[in-house]
């Protein structure tokens, strides 16, 4: 997984996934005499070490989430050392996250000793973890194994003499322990919410091990729609979209995965596409409260109130605390300007169980029980709740003036009244 770290001079560094460079992540601290042994060692054979193609970063791991002066120690002791590399101060995160790679990795569940090390190749991929000591001849023998074929790895990691049989069997218990092994560390990625990291181990477990792919395919649906939602947060539609095709690529009777990039196409401003899938969702599941809620909201930008009511009437009848269906149906009871679809008792009814959902003073929600208490002719009632609203709202935002527009309006006895 991706990897920060602060540089001593307080800036935010990062570890890209790929390099045109072999990379030695290392953590040590000050009080670790090993530790200090294995950076004098990599200081002296820099030369030896670059030219291998191996760039090194050296995180501290003295004072994470405390003050500086153990941080300064630290620099001090490699500005003595002429240390001639990258180094700075470990994160809590970073620490985390090489602790979690050498559990998945190794299945050995034991806290990192110092100093600990991974080497990673060119694109990324870990090539050694070394807990403990690591000497510069052996970095440099293994950085010259990462280029050899696999077997040839092996063979090199075996703890005793002899050669290789070129069996059959042989590349299927291999091929076997390695999508174990993906897996393992796919999983533990996922629970820390490198989805894409996640998704790209177990799509090498599929390819080796062809039959897991049944297996494993709720696991991919569930990791693309959680990257998906996770894009769709941050903004990014369009990768958000490709997420979520992904996952009903997989598994096309995945509701969530559908219902979700439906309002995708709602907010990417393609209404019949998302429409024609909340109806692929119903026509999975007929009284799906969250697609009849997206269709209502369609047809209500729309203006075509018959329907949107119809559907905001479906999505409450299966699910009658649906926040989103409770609260806009009362806004359009209360303020629709075409007075056949106005009922404001109804629209109380509903505004105030919205609020009771909410358990807070959520402006919006507010701001539809003052429109129901005022179709109703509840001014007071109103006026209040509209001085209610704008004490959770800032004071200058756009928000604001339109609480205080339908205040005065409250204020004259006029209910509000939505433009035709």
């Amino acid at each position: 997984p991706p990897l920060s770290y602060e540089t001593f001079g307080g800036a935010q560094g990062s570890i890209p996934i790929s390099s045109d460079q072999l990379q030695l992540i290392n953590l040590w601290s000050t009080t670790c005499a090993p530790c200090i042994k294995e950076l004098s060692e990599l200081t002296r054979r820099s030369e030896e070490i670059r030219a291998a193609g191996i760039d090194v970063l050296a995180l501290t791991v003295d004072g994470i989430g405390r003050s500086n002066k153990e941080v300064d120690a630290a620099r001090r002791l490699l500005e003595r050392m002429s240390f001639p590399f990258r180094a700075g101060r470990a994160t809590a995160q970073s620490v985390a996250k090489l602790q979690q790679t050498f559990d998945y990795t190794t299945s050995l569940q034991r806290t990192l000793a110092l100093p600990s090390s991974v080497l990673i190749d060119a694109q990324g991929q870990i090539v050694a973890l070394y807990r403990g000591p690591v000497s510069v001849d052996d970095l440099l023998e293994d950085t010259r194994r990462a280029q050899l074929p696999q077997i040839a790895r092996i063979q090199h990691a075996a703890l005793f003499g002899g050669r290789m049989i070129d069996h059959p069997v042989l590349h299927q218990t291999r091929e076997a322990a390695e999508a174990g092994q993906r897996e393992r560390l796919a999983d533990g990625m996922a629970k820390a919410g490198f989805y894409q990291q996640a998704i790209e181990q177990w799509r090498r477990v599929q390819k080796l091990r062809p039959d897991s792919a049944t297996r494993l395919a709720p696991t991919l649906v569930h990791a693309h729609t959680n990257l998906g939602a996770s894009y769709n947060r941050q903004g990014n539609l369009p990768a958000a979209q490709e997420h979520y095709e992904h996952a009903l690529g997989i598994d096309p009777s995945d509701l969530d995965a559908r219902n979700k990039l439906a309002y995708v196409f709602e907010r990417l401003g393609q209404p019949a596409v998302a429409a024609k899938h909340f109806r692929q969702v119903l026509a999975i599941e007929p009284g799906h409260a969250v697609a009849y809620l997206g269709l209502a909201t369609l047809f209500q930008r729309d203006a075509d109130t018959e329907r949107a009511v119809y559907y905001y009437r479906s999505a409450l009848k299966s699910n009658p605390d649906l926040i989103g269906a409770v609260n806009n149906l009362a806004w359009m009871l209360a303020t629709s300007s075409d007075p056949t679809w106005r009922n404001g008792q109804e629209a109380v009814k509903l505004a105030e169980h919205a609020v009771k959902l909410t358990g807070k003073d959520h402006p919006s929600v507010l701001d539809t029980l003052a429109a129901a208490y005022a179709e109703a002719r509840r001014f007071d009632d109103a006026i209040a709740t509209i001085y209610r609203a704008l004490k959770s709202v800032d004071a200058g935002s756009s928000t604001a003036q339109s609480l205080r527009t339908r205040l005065k309006q409250y204020q004259n006895r006029m209910p509000f009244r939505q433009s035709p």
